[in-house]
């Protein structure tokens, strides 16, 4: 599969992030790969820093929150942040530029979203 996209997020089924390719360039982190689904999930694949740290470092402080979605976004950048840049991420927000992603699910029909997708 070859695409004018650099990535694509698959979240329909298994969730994976495939290069413009079509090779599994899928992040070791789980959080890593929650931070993609929900912003692929999310109108405008747009969210605040607070939303994502609210919903994936429920268990830290907010110091040790937004230190972990920094080093998170960190190792994003380094997957998808190549020549150019894809993930964005000021003091309020994260995200992605849709213009450089297929996302599955606009054109499925059907399907079992994040299948097997679990972040404990």
């Amino acid at each position: 599969m070859i695409s004018t996209e650099a990535f694509s997020i698959k979240v329909i089924g298994a969730f994976d992030l495939l290069d413009r390719n079509g090779f599994s360039i899928r992040p070791s982190g789980r959080k890593d790969c929650a931070i993609l689904a929900m912003l692929a999930l999310t109108r405008n694949h747009r969210q605040t820093r607070t939303w994502l740290q609210d919903k994936l470092w429920t268990d830290r402080g907010p110091a040790q929150g937004a230190a972990s979605l920094r080093q998170a976004l960190t190792s994003l950048r380094s997957i998808l942040n190549g020549t150019e840049e894809v993930l964005f991420a000021d003091r309020t927000w994260v995200w992605l530029d849709s213009s450089r992603f297929h996302f599955d699910h606009k054109s499925a029909t059907s399907g079992e979203v994040l299948r097997g997708f679990d972040l404990r």
